[in-house]
């Protein structure tokens, strides 16, 4: 269980949105999640003396954040027509849509890890050999009106959202030549694929 508690609190500014400066509140806000059950199971089987089975689940979080309310000011168009205006969200998400206005971040991950061993009778030799299945999602919400500031959000045809899924193999050997010295050797390899979701 993971219980981070974040806020933040900005103070008045003399720019004011002014001068191409984005101007954040002045706010003071608590993020909505605090409390985040991480699981991680595992199990193993002994198939003889010599040959053993794992089996492990994992994930990673906590980062989710969600900002609730506040405020932000700055020139939506740069140097267009539109005046410096204030809107509702942290990062002035208003803009686009009442829908916006909350903001924050959530990054997800699980493995699921398989891994076999074996062992000569003597147990001077190991050998294992491990695959790993992971799954990532990373999701960024009430941020549109950084757009103008990004290459890459450009380049991406406005698109976020992208789960990526990648799959690891490690292998491995160790040797002992007697109960205090031991040599091994070890190789990973992964593959990744990634899917992209239209922005909604």
């Amino acid at each position: 269980m993971f219980s981070p508690m974040r806020d933040y609190e900005t103070s008045s500014s003399l720019y004011d949105g002014q001068g191409g400066t984005f101007t954040i509140g002045p706010n003071s806000i608590s993020s909505e999640n605090e409390l985040f059950f991480i699981p991680y199971v595992a199990k193993s089987w002994k198939r003889d003396e010599q040959n053993t089975i794992a089996l492990s689940f994992y994930a990673r979080g906590g980062m989710n954040t969600e900002w609730r309310g506040g405020d932000a000011t700055f020139d939506p168009d740069g140097p267009g027509p539109a005046p410096v205006t204030t809107y509702d969200g942290t990062y002035g998400g208003s803009l686009f849509g009442e829908d916006h206005t909350t903001a924050g971040v959530d990054l997800m991950q699980g493995f699921l890890n398989t891994a076999y061993a074996w062992n000569n009778a003597e147990r001077t030799v190991s050998v294992g050999a491990a695959a790993i299945i992971g799954i990532q999602r990373f999701r960024a919400v009430g941020v549109s009106a950084f757009a103008p500031y990004t290459k890459t959000f450009a380049e991406s045809g406005g698109r976020s959202c992208r789960p990526t899924c990648r799959t690891t193999a490690t292998t491995g050997a160790t040797a002992s030549a007697d109960r205090w010295a031991s040599s091994g050797t070890r190789r990973t390899s992964s593959v990744s694929r990634s899917a992209t979701r239209p922005r909604s």
